[in-house]
């Protein structure tokens, strides 16, 4: 099961269209009503608890940091950015992260 959380427009309906059935995918929101991006403790409730019990996660930079330092991937074995770059992620995390972390490359454009 991978927990998609972003505020990227579109990737939801590409990523389902691109693993059909095969990926079981779930998708949490992190914009509010506005559009404006929500921090991770922001998430409802169930979204934080989701995602405390998640092994696999793809979000943004910002919000992986943000998922960390809120506790949010105690569980998490593999996070996956949506940007081709993890020196913002490691940077902000610190030490070394206690999940593999993989960054996006080669999959550019619509």
């Amino acid at each position: 099961l991978v927990h998609v959380v972003s505020s990227v427009r579109g990737l939801a309906q590409a990523l389902r269209k691109r693993a059909g059935e095969k990926v079981p995918l779930v998708f949490h929101s992190c914009v509010d009503a506005h559009g404006r991006g929500l921090r991770a403790g922001a998430l409802d409730e169930d979204v934080q608890e989701s995602l405390r019990s998640s092994e696999i996660v793809l979000s943004e930079p910002t919000m992986i940091a943000d998922l960390h330092r809120c506790g949010l991937l105690e569980n998490t074995r593999w996070v996956q950015s949506t940007w081709a770059g993890a020196d913002a992620i490691i940077k902000a995390i610190g030490d070394p992260p206690s999940f593999t972390l993989t960054r996006l490359s080669g999959v550019f454009g619509p």
